[in-house]
C-alpha cells in the first residue's frame, strides 16, 4: 500500500534508525516494498553526510539504504555551498559509509572532476585518502595519496594518515598525523634541492591515578625551513616552541618543566611561556 503525504515545507520525518533523517515538501512511502520516495527541497541527513536534491527515493536493502538521485553531497548548510559532489546513485552503509554512482566534483556549481564510483569511509575504519594535488609556485606541482589508518583504543579510536607525494620537478613530501582523544601530532618531510622538516605536537597522558604529563611543541628545521612552510603564520614565526608539563595530584606539588625556547625572535628578546625561558639557538635559515 502507499501512502501520499502533502506537508508543509521541511516537514520531517525519521526512519528506523535515529542517525537517518530527511525533510521534504512531498514524501510517498510504500511499507511492504520499504521504499520512500521525496520530492521538493529534499534534504537527507545520515552522520556526517548531508544530502540534498530536488528528488529522491530511499529503499532499505542488505546492503545498507539505496538512495536513487540525481543529488549533491554538502558539507555546509548554506544555500550555495561552494563545493558539492554530485551523484547519480549511492548506498548509505553502517557504521557511517557512503557509496557513490557517477559522482562528480562540483565547485561554485561547475564540474571539475568525475568518477565511475566513490566510496567515502566512516573515520573509524581504513581506508585511502583523497588525492593531494596543489601547485606550489616555484616548486611546481606536487601529486600523491595517502591511507588512513584507525584502531581501537578503549572507548575511543586512535587515528592515523600517512601522506606520500612527488614534485615533477623531483623531490618528494612525507606527511604523518597522528591523533587521539587526548592528543594531536604532525610532521611534515619536504625535500627538494635542500630540507624542511617541521613537527607540531600538542596533548595530554594520564599518569597513574592523579598526575598527567602534557607537551606542546612547534617547531621547523630545515635549509627549506621558511620557503617550503604552507602558511604565514609557519613562515614568518622567528623561534621554535617546545614545552613540556608534569602535574601531580594533591599530595605532591605540581612541577613545570623543562619548557624552553629552541630560537630567538627577531627583536633578540626571548619567548615566555609556562615559567622559565632559554635561547638554544640562532634565527631559522
Amino acid at each position: 500500500m502507499a501512502t501520499t503525504a502533502l506537508a508543509p515545507p521541511l516537514a520531517r520525518a525519521q526512519t528506523e534508525k535515529p542517525e537517518l533523517s530527511f525533510s521534504a515538501d512531498q514524501v510517498e512511502g510504500d511499507v511492504r516494498l520499504r521504499e520512500l520516495s521525496l520530492r521538493g527541497n529534499v534534504v537527507v541527513t545520515y552522520e556526517r553526510f548531508r544530502l540534498t536534491s530536488p528528488s529522491l527515493s530511499l529503499h532499505r536493502s542488505g546492503r545498507g539504504i539505496e538512495v536513487t538521485g540525481p543529488g549533491e553531497v554538502v558539507f555546509c548548510p548554506c544555500p550555495n555551498p561552494p563545493v558539492s559532489i554530485g551523484f547519480a546513485g549511492g548506498v548509505v552503509a553502517p557504521p557511517a559509509d557512503l557509496i557513490l554512482e557517477k559522482p562528480t566534483l562540483r565547485v561554485a556549481g561547475w564540474t571539475v572532476f568525475a568518477l565511475p564510483w566513490f566510496w567515502m569511509r566512516a573515520p573509524t575504519r581504513p581506508g585511502i585518502l583523497p588525492p593531494n594535488i596543489a601547485y606550489r609556485g616555484a616548486d611546481g606541482l606536487l601529486i600523491g595519496e595517502g591511507v588512513h589508518l584507525p584502531w581501537k583504543d578503549g572507548d575511543d579510536y586512535d587515528q592515523l594518515d600517512i601522506t606520500a607525494a612527488g614534485y615533477v620537478k623531483g623531490g618528494f613530501e612525507l606527511v604523518t598525523r597522528f591523533w587521539t582523544p587526548r592528543s594531536t601530532n604532525r610532521i611534515r618531510w619536504d625535500h627538494l634541492h635542500g630540507d624542511h622538516l617541521a613537527v607540531t605536537a600538542q596533548g595530554s597522558y594520564p599518569l597513574a591515578e592523579t598526575g598527567a604529563v602534557a607537551w606542546d611543541i612547534d617547531a621547523i628545521r630545515g635549509a627549506r625551513a621558511r620557503s617550503a612552510a604552507l602558511t604565514l603564520d609557519e613562515a614568518a614565526r622567528g623561534y621554535d616552541r617546545a614545552g613540556g608539563q608534569t602535574i601531580f595530584g594533591a599530595e605532591r606539588a605540581p612541577r613545570v618543566g623543562p619548557h624552553r625556547d629552541l630560537g630567538r625572535r627577531r627583536s633578540d628578546r626571548p619567548f615566555r611561556h609556562l615559567g622559565w625561558t632559554r635561547d638554544d639557538h640562532g634565527p631559522r635559515r
